[in-house]
């Protein structure tokens, strides 16, 4: 205990946060593959996960509201997506070397989960969830560590996120992504036209190596080409790894391409993959 105490001073240090009660942090930094052991002390890190999400959102909205009077509830939405998307978190979690202070099983640290971006953005969300139990439920607290890092460069991760997504070509990606996976080239077929009256008469099947991904229909052939290949880009784990933030889809089902068929795995799943790691 005393070694992990001392382990941890270097990252209180960096993070601009004394605890009072070290056992939110240790909680935070313990992987759900460690409670395999019933003699271990502490829970896993995603109770203050789920806790970290929500302060970092309500912080994160009410530093967007100030600093946009006049944008709509969907535009600070959107902008709120972009700041608190999983990559910016794996991100700062990265400064931080959150993976260095990660307590896991033997088993998940062989298969080098403490460099995942899933995981480490966990992690972040966790960190924050303990400092805002530690200091007594201070929002300001919380504020603060997040100026530094998180809310540091909002203007410049906004624009430079809207700017990809208007330059972003779905179905060129799609393509690019289908060739370098499967030697395959994604194929659009119109399976229906109908009543010209309609708004999305126009429908349209997408089709690699011979297997069916997606349907989606447009008031255009060309829109709904593009319309379903952005829904199998953001249905499709592992494809999806360099789409701009606004395209990714938080979905609690995903299926996953792999070797010409697809696989549906779910964050449920995953989770408890990880606690019998």
């Amino acid at each position: 205990m005393e070694q992990m105490i001392k382990g941890l001073a270097a990252l209180t240090k960096v993070l601009g946060y004394k605890f009072r009660k070290s056992l939110f942090l240790y909680e935070a930094l313990t992987h759900p593959s460690c409670l395999a052991n019933k003699r271990y002390l502490f829970n896993s890190y995603q109770r203050l996960e789920f806790l970290g999400d929500g302060v970092i959102d309500l912080v994160t909205a009410e530093k967007l509201f100030h600093m946009f009077p006049k944008d709509n509830e969907g535009t600070l939405t959107r902008y709120k997506s972009i700041i608190v998307s999983g990559n910016n978190l794996a991100k700062i979690a990265k400064q931080y070397h959150l993976g260095d202070y990660l307590t896991l099983s033997n088993g998940a640290r062989n298969a080098g989960l403490e460099s995942d971006e899933y995981i480490l953005a966990c992690v972040f969300e966790a960190v924050i969830g303990a400092i805002f139990l530690d200091s007594g439920c201070n929002y300001f607290a919380i504020r603060r560590i997040l100026e530094k890092d998180l809310l540091s460069d909002v203007n410049i991760n906004i624009l430079t996120s809207e700017k990809e997504i208007r330059q972003f070509d779905p179905k060129t990606h799609l393509q690019q992504l289908a060739q370098e996976k499967f030697q395959a080239t994604p194929v659009y077929r119109i399976t229906s036209q109908d009543d010209p009256r309609e708004k999305y008469r126009h429908t349209v099947e997408l089709v690699i190596s011979g297997v069916r991904l997606g349907e989606a229909a447009g008031p255009s052939v060309q829109k709904a080409e593009k319309q379903v290949a952005i829904n199998v880009l953001e249905k499709t784990d592992g494809m999806t790894k360099n789409i701009p933030p606004r395209l990714e889809k938080l979905s609690k089902i995903m299926p996953q391409i792999q070797y010409g068929s697809i696989e549906k795995v779910s964050v449920k799943r995953r989770r408890r993959d990880e606690k019998s790691a």
